[in-house]
C-alpha cells in the first residue's frame, strides 16, 4: 500500500506520542527517568531490572512485584521524570505540520500513547499545539498492564473519534503500534525514523511506512474526501 492510499479515505488519526511527535526518552533521558524509579525501590532488584533503560519496564516490573504503596510510587517518579522530559524535548520535524493539517482539514486527531497524559498535554501546551488534538489518552494510572499493545487505549481513543476504524489510520514507530492497530482493525502507518526501526515496523507488518513525518503532513490535503 502506498501512503497516499492509506490517507485515501482517512477519517481520524491515532497519534502515538514518543517518537512521531516528540523524541521524549533520548540524550539519556530515559536512563535518568528509570534510575530516578529505582532510587525509590528499597527491595533488591533483578539484574535486567537494575541495568535497563526504559523507564517502562521498571514500571510495569515495579507494579508486579512491589506492594501496591511502593508501585505508586515508582509510577509518580515514572510520570515526574515523563514531564521533565517532556519540558525539555522538541518536536519531532514535521510534527506541528501534521498536526496543523489535520486541523485545517478536520481531521480529527487523538494522541494515544504509553505515555503518561500529564506529559503529552505539557508538551503540546508548550509548543502552542493543544489546539490542535481532539483528546489526548495516555497510560492510565497504576495499570501499565493496559499499555499498547493491549487494546483499552486505542479503544479508547476510536470511541472518541467515532469513527469506523477502518477509516482510521494509527501513526506509530514501534511494533507494539502496529500490533494494536491491526488488532483493532486500524490500519498502520509505521514511522521508520531508522533503516532497522523500518525493517522491524515491515516485518510486523504495517499496512506503509513513512520515514518522515513531513510526508505524512503533506500527504493529507490532496486525498481528503
Amino acid at each position: 500500500m502506498r501512503l497516499a492510499d492509506a490517507v485515501a479515505d482517512i477519517g481520524g488519526i491515532l497519534l502515538d506520542f514518543d517518537g512521531p511527535v516528540c523524541p521524549l526518552f533520548v540524550d539519556g533521558r530515559n536512563l535518568a527517568i528509570a534510575d530516578r524509579m529505582r532510587a525509590v525501590v528499597t527491595t533488591p532488584l533483578p539484574p535486567d531490572i537494575a541495568t535497563t533503560y526504559d523507564p517502562l519496564v521498571v514500571l510495569v516490573w515495579a507494579r508486579n512485584n512491589l506492594s501496591s504503596t511502593d508501585a505508586d510510587l515508582v509510577d509518580a517518579e515514572c510520570i515526574a521524570g515523563e514531564r521533565w522530559a517532556a519540558s525539555i524535548a522538541g518536536l519531532t520535524p514535521g510534527a506541528d505540520t501534521l498536526l496543523e493539517a489535520a486541523r485545517k482539514h478536520r481531521i480529527p486527531v487523538v494522541v494515544v500513547s504509553n505515555n503518561s497524559a500529564e506529559a503529552i498535554a505539557d508538551f503540546l501546551g508548550r509548543h502552542e499545539l493543544s489546539h490542535t488534538v481532539q483528546a489526548v489518552i495516555g497510560r492510565i494510572p497504576n495499570r501499565p498492564d493496559l499499555m499498547k499493545p493491549h487494546p483499552t487505549l486505542v479503544t479508547r481513543a476510536i470511541d472518541t473519534i467515532a469513527k469506523p476504524p477502518s477509516r482510521l489510520v494509527l501513526v506509530g514507530d514501534s511494533v507494539s503500534d502496529v500490533t494494536v492497530a491491526h488488532a483493532a482493525s486500524v490500519r498502520a502507518i509505521g514511522f521508520a525514523k531508522t533503516p532497522e526501526r523500518g525493517r522491524q515496523l515491515e516485518e510486523a507488518g504495517a499496512d506503509v511506512l513513512t520515514d518522515t513525518i513531513t510526508e505524512l503532513a503533506q500527504a493529507l490535503p490532496n486525498r481528503l474526501r
